[in-house]
């Protein structure tokens, strides 16, 4: 269940939590089914809105016409630029959005994590 890490970094160098690069993975298993249901049903979506599966929702996040459709909507968290609990993305940056922590040093086939000596600089 866990993905290959960038040879030079181990689990326990990951802040603040090690599930990170495992939310990531699922985040490019959604975009991938994305994919196949686009093929499968001759649709395309406009939007993709991402959420952690314990959030609740206890309003509206209002008109979707009103978001700029050039960006990533998102929560500010202190400790990351990319927040794990909700993203309002289009969905032309699905793909970008979702392997963000690919490490594209090694083909993309490994992930990379923040860790504390980055946080502390």
């Amino acid at each position: 269940c866990w993905p290959k890490l960038r040879p030079d970094l181990h689990y326990e160098d990951c802040f603040p939590r090690w599930s990170g690069t495992v939310q990531w993975r699922g985040k490019e298993q959604c975009e991938a089914d994305i994919d196949q249901y686009e093929v499968a049903y001759g649709v395309d979506f406009d939007w993709v809105l991402w959420t952690r599966p314990d959030v609740r929702w206890e309003f509206p996040i209002g008109d979707i016409r009103s978001f700029p459709s050039d960006r990533v909507h998102t929560t500010k968290t202190t400790y990351t630029e990319l927040s794990d609990i909700f993203a309002l993305v289009p969905r032309r940056y699905m793909p970008i959005y979702a392997s963000a922590y690919r490490d594209r040093s090694a083909n993309g086939s490994a992930f990379t994590c923040i860790t504390r000596e980055q946080l502390a600089r």
